[in-house]
């Protein structure tokens, strides 16, 4: 048996056929139906979504960095804001981490080794090692008012 989806065609003058939903009130008749299969549909669908997303890729790359810094907002809060506060202002157990931020491989060799008995190790833990860059880019972003308290992107 083959699994597949029905695409109705109306012709749109000397450019040839465009694929379109039939639907009596708009008046569009369908001038050729094909049946497509699943797999050519999918085809079809991922080179269209490619295609739309293949702008100047700056729109891409904001995307991108707002994601990181929401991922880092996220795992901050999850782990290190019982101790570092809120935000990375600091709490009564550890320093600010906004007032004095760090450059990434600094942050990284903290975060994965720890501070003897005062802060402990991540390297093992898979709810903050993976995510140690956009942590950092969080607390960066913070430490530069590039975004303010709060989650970002609200």
């Amino acid at each position: 048996m083959a699994y597949g989806i029905w695409i109705v065609y109306r012709n749109i003058g000397n450019d040839g056929l465009k694929p379109s939903v039939h639907h009596p009130a708009v008046g569009c008749v369908p001038t050729e139906v094909r049946f497509v299969s699943v797999r050519m549909a999918s085809m079809a669908l991922l080179v269209i979504l490619l295609a739309s997303g293949s702008g100047n890729g700056q729109g891409q790359e904001e995307h991108l960095q707002s994601q990181s810094l929401l991922t880092g907002y996220k795992r901050y809060n999850a782990t290190c804001g019982h101790c570092h506060g809120p935000d990375g202002v600091g709490g009564s157990f550890a320093p600010s981490l906004v007032s004095r931020a760090s450059d990434l491989a600094s942050f990284r060799a903290v975060v994965t080794d720890g501070i003897g008995s005062k802060m402990p190790g991540y390297r093992d833990d898979l709810n903050v090692a993976p995510y140690i860059d956009d942590i950092q880019r969080y607390l960066q972003a913070r430490a530069e008012g590039r975004i303010g308290r709060g989650r970002p992107g609200r």
